[in-house]
């Protein structure tokens, strides 16, 4: 300036956009996170927060921005607990550390947060300000909860096996006892009476023999049952086809309320002894499900295969016209759950349908190898 004119000015030009990239990657980061930062101003009770705090909150700019208001937040079960510990933290000049829920004035969701601080204090000690962040992790929660839920199951479902083991058992040991015990008691009390006879009366010793075969005869049939449980011996002896087909006639004379239908190839050919045993086992369930619980008076089977990108798969669909049942309700029983695990451990998929009196539909995929 000379004689109180400007002759010129300078200006000073500072590039602030490496700042303002790092805020945008701030606020970037704090989205995908979901975490908002916020400061209070402990004397004054006022707290200023980022836009992504409001958005989690479900806040604007004209909601009170004061701790008073942040409480009425606070769901009602959680309020308190979350007041004695930022108490606790503003007293020890320390951290707060929450989990807690809130009621979102937008849209009245309740919602999962987590909230983290650290108190300043002034040069005296007095505390000043609590700085800090909160997530919103309901989505975490959600997923634990989900987790817990499978382990309460899991624990449920060991239980249950550990009882039907035990249950199992103890037929076993009844069945040996009852039928096994007798008739080998009896060929014992046979045998030794023909060591302690002297006479060589053929009528009885011949009656004596007969009476030790059929006791043998039914030393064969109990063990013959009791295999066949364990393991049916038709599944080695011939083909899937034949092992369904005598499966469902021998429960159809048990059964013969339930008229049945069932197209099985005969040429179909399985990979392995695992497939066999479990397509097996499913049609064995099913056929339990609808003697228990269906009150059926159709049922129909159909066996499949089918050329894919995969390879060969085979397609098992079983449907009655039955009751129904709730797909999504929790069972009691091994059945659904047995089911389901033999399938996905040979990396197939199982698809339960059914609704409340339109009977159940049961599809089984399964990759042949």
């Amino acid at each position: 300036m000379v004689d109180g004119e400007v002759q010129g000015f300078f200006v000073e030009v500072t590039d602030v956009t490496p700042v303002k990239a790092s805020e945008q990657a701030l606020q970037r980061a704090q989205e995908v996170g979901r975490l908002g930062s916020y400061t209070v101003d402990l004397g004054s009770g006022q707290w200023l927060g980022s836009q992504m705090l409001e958005r989690i909150l479900g806040i604007g700019p004209e909601h009170e921005h004061t701790t008073e208001a942040w409480l009425q937040l606070l769901h009602p079960d959680d309020r308190q607990q979350v007041v004695d510990h930022v108490r606790l933290a503003v007293g020890a000049a320390g951290v707060f550390d929450c989990e807690y829920r809130i009621v979102r004035p937008s849209d009245r969701a309740v919602r999962w947060m987590h909230g983290l601080g650290e108190v300043e204090c002034s040069a005296d000690g007095q505390p000043r300000r609590l700085i800090g962040t909160v997530q919103d992790i309901t989505e975490r929660k959600s997923s634990e909860r989900a987790t817990q839920a499978l382990l309460d199951e899991n624990t449920r479902l060991v239980r249950r096996l550990i009882a039907l083991q035990e249950r199992e058992r103890a037929d076993l040991a009844r069945e040996l006892h009852d039928e096994l015990s007798q008739h080998l008691t009896a060929i014992r009390a046979f045998a030794g009476a023909l060591q302690r006879n002297d006479r060589c009366d053929p009528e009885w010793i011949r009656n004596t023999a007969t009476a030790i075969d059929a006791s043998a005869r039914e030393i064969y049939e109990v063990s013959h049952r009791l295999m066949e449980g364990l393991h049916p011996s038709i599944l080695d002896a011939a083909g899937i086809a034949e092992a369904l087909a005598g499966l469902l006639e021998s429960w159809g004379l048990q059964h013969p309320e339930v008229e049945w239908q069932a197209s099985l190839p005969r040429c179909l050919v399985c990979g392995g002894t695992a497939l066999r045993v479990t397509l097996y086992r499913i049609v064995q369930e099913c056929l339990s499900n609808v003697a228990r619980h269906a009150q059926a008076r159709r049922l129909r089977l159909i066996l499949g295969s089918r050329q894919s990108a995969r390879g060969e798969l085979l397609r098992l669909v079983i449907r009655d016209d039955g009751v129904g049942m709730e797909v999504d309700a929790a069972h009691a029983g091994f059945g659904l759950l047995g089911m389901r695990e033999r399938v996905l451990g040979l990396g197939g998929t199982l698809q339960i349908s059914s609704r409340k009196g339109c009977g159940t539909r049961i599809r089984v995929i399964l990759p042949n190898v």
